[in-house]
């Protein structure tokens, strides 16, 4: 019998798996997915209505409906479109959906709605989706045959409710949440204030890549301006016109927000402080302090950690 050379990750061809492009690098440090809080149904000729602290989405089972969006446009649901609000806030985030009586007789299929939050474990996805159109609808049914075919195994854990249902129709609602904030980014409009669009210039775009991928990297603005071939003061610049901030503000949002993460950890603070570029557990509190108004320690008492 003959033998087979061990196939190491290494000897893979590079054209198999691209590198990590801009969405890749905010997706993945975003983290973001999708939290099932209620499944109803919209009865004949009512307003049901929802006011969440967070970006949320609306997915419709079954039946047809309307959605009142923002500036009070109504837009038309049916099976399968799932509806994305991403910002928060009582101007924005009060939703109406209403069944289409006119068009719906006596016997009309009822309206299903599964509705929940997004939430983050990487960031603040509010101040994040900021600069994106608030309501973004996606049509699962029609082009996209991978999310098409998700629509009914939702809809078949939803309905049985078997064992862990709750965390497949999560992990299912988070793939479909991606792709439709991945139509989203690619629609950006170039003038954007915010991270995405920064991400997206040639010049800045490795640079906050960077610290997104090597928050632990001991970075000054010379270094990270070097990534994009600038000098100092025209990255410094063009950074905070493009994101709304300076580099090292956004380079500590990075770091406290993985930092908050770690803390759910059984890691110690002094590894932690380490891992988030602090080259001191003094230093990494005193950060900390500013950006949440409380130390590691209390943060991880309130979420009920020990040190």
């Amino acid at each position: 019998m003959g033998t087979s050379e061990a196939y190491l990750p290494e000897q893979r061809s590079s054209a198999t798996w691209g590198g990590a492009d801009p969405t890749d690098s905010l997706l993945t440090h975003l983290k973001p997915r999708c939290l099932m809080e209620c499944d109803w149904q919209v009865p004949l000729g009512k307003v049901v209505t929802w006011e969440p602290d967070r970006p949320s989405f609306h997915f419709v089972l079954s039946g047809e409906c309307s959605i009142l969006a923002e500036g009070g446009e109504d837009i038309s649901l049916e099976r399968g479109d799932f509806v994305l609000l991403f910002r928060n806030g009582p101007w924005s985030l009060r939703r109406e959906l209403q069944p289409r009586a006119a068009d719906s007789g006596l016997g009309a299929e009822p309206c299903r709605i599964a509705s929940g939050v997004i939430a983050s474990s990487g960031g603040d996805v509010t101040s994040l989706f900021a600069t994106l159109r608030s309501f973004h609808a996606t049509k699962l049914g029609h082009d996209n045959a991978v999310l098409s075919s998700i629509v009914p195994l939702i809809e078949d854990e939803i309905t049985h409710q078997k064992q862990g249902s709750r965390a497949v129709v999560n992990l299912m609602l988070t793939v479909v949440a991606v792709e439709a904030i991945r139509e989203q980014l690619v629609s950006l409009p170039a003038t954007s204030v915010s991270w995405l669009s920064a991400l997206q210039d040639e010049d800045l775009g490795p640079a906050l890549t960077a610290m997104l991928h090597e928050p632990s990297y001991p970075w000054t603005i010379e270094k990270l301006a070097d990534r994009g071939c600038m000098a100092r003061s025209t990255f410094a610049r063009r950074f905070r016109e493009a994101v709304g901030e300076s580099p090292m503000n956004v380079l500590t949002d990075i770091r406290m927000q993985i930092a908050k993460e770690l803390l759910l950890t059984s890691s110690g603070l002094k590894a932690i402080s380490v891992q988030v570029g602090y080259g001191s557990l003094s230093s990494f509190t005193s950060a900390f302090r500013r950006r949440f108004e409380m130390t590691p320690t209390q943060f991880r008492r309130k979420k009920g950690r020990k040190n």
